[in-house]
């Protein structure tokens, strides 16, 4: 908590100078960059400025949302003597609530906006755009973030990200801009144990998965593919989804999430998620970021040698989110210790079992 107000106040300083701030916020998932960023939109709005928040996933700016809009809840607590507006802009939005957006936007009546790469449509117009924050900026482009800094004054601009990089690294990719490191976890966060099983283990991780639902937590099971493919040999989400919920968890709530599902849809899923209605969630990589759900306790990574090491760490990080000790386990039909061909994905999935 401490090294959150100690970075805040950093950014609140950068705000305060008459020269635009460009600062890259980096910090483990649930290390409260979030908050961090909403006390530094607030401080634009308390100038009479509006602010953004870009994130590159619909879930991960409806997460944003709902998590700036209840820090929000009590503007007067923040120091602020009138109510603070917020507003949701991604492309699932009907054309009549994207015009309200607009119009709301332009006009000044919206202090905060949170959305997806729709805030760069040239449709989007600010009244007085000062500030602007972006959420896992390794997945937008150079181009992406100056369009949406071009719709403001010579704004301020706060990035921010989750992915784990050496500082000297950090200096030689992001040399533009000044760099930040929340180094901790709030109080209370549960370290994640994270096992790499041979695929003769995979009922023995299923039994696990069981014994943690029999305690009432939740599970979350992630494939690198939506469907079989012919060209790749990886298990895939929707059909295992069948085979799990016929074979082998047919007595309990399960619930399939894949990029190709409509967005109404995926809303439907994960809010039968956090509200404990589904225990095991079958996925593919959508979620790899914006989900929080602190009762889940176990992720189980299917074809782990699919991924790379951020995404691993990004896909771990949506566990142990709760109270609850948590787990992260690594199951690879192709990686073996003794085959040549796959020692680099050996190693790989061994540094990030041992990290």
């Amino acid at each position: 908590r401490q090294r959150q107000m100690c970075i805040r106040d950093r950014s609140l300083q950068d705000i305060a100078q008459p020269r635009p701030m460009s600062r890259l916020l980096q910090g483990d998932v649930g290390s409260g960059k979030t908050v961090v960023a909403t006390a530094a939109m607030l401080m634009a709005v308390a100038a009479g400025k509006q602010a953004a928040l870009m994130a590159p996933t619909e879930i991960l700016a409806e997460q944003h949302y709902r998590t700036v809009s209840a820090l929000l809840a009590n503007s007067s607590a923040w120091g602020l003597d009138r109510p603070v507006s917020a507003v949701l802009l991604t492309g699932s939005l009907r054309r009549v609530e994207r015009g309200k957006v607009y119009s709301a936007l332009a006009s000044g009546q919206a202090d905060i906006v949170v959305g997806t790469h729709a805030l760069i449509q040239q449709h989007v117009t600010f009244r007085d755009l000062a500030l602007i924050t972006v959420d896992e900026q390794h997945r937008f482009g150079v181009v992406q973030r100056g369009t949406l800094r071009s719709k403001g004054g010579s704004p301020h601009m706060l990035v921010m990200s989750a992915t784990p990089i050496p500082r000297s690294l950090a200096l030689t990719v992001y040399g533009d801009l000044d760099i930040s490191v929340i180094d901790e976890l709030p109080p209370g966060r549960q370290q994640i144990e994270t096992r790499w099983l041979l695929p003769k283990e995979r009922e023995r991780a299923y039994a696990f998965l069981r014994s943690q639902i029999e305690k009432g937590r939740q599970v979350f099971i992630l494939y690198p593919l939506i469907e079989e493919s012919d060209k790749v040999e990886a298990r895939a989400a929707v059909d295992e989804y069948e085979r799990l919920r016929r074979e082998v968890f047919s007595d309990l709530q399960m619930g399939l999430l894949h990029g190709k599902m409509k967005a109404r849809d995926k809303d439907a899923v994960m809010t039968r998620f956090r509200e404990r209605q589904i225990d095991i969630l079958v996925s593919t990589s959508v979620i790899e970021v914006g989900i929080d759900v602190p009762n889940a306790t176990v992720m189980l990574i299917e074809g782990a040698d699919r991924f790379g090491l951020a995404q691993l760490h990004q896909f771990r990080g949506r566990v142990g989110r709760g109270e609850h000790r948590s787990y992260c386990l690594l199951l690879s039909d192709t990686a073996s210790p003794d085959d040549p061909q796959t020692r680099t994905t050996f190693e790989r999935l061994k540094a990030i079992e041992e990290t």
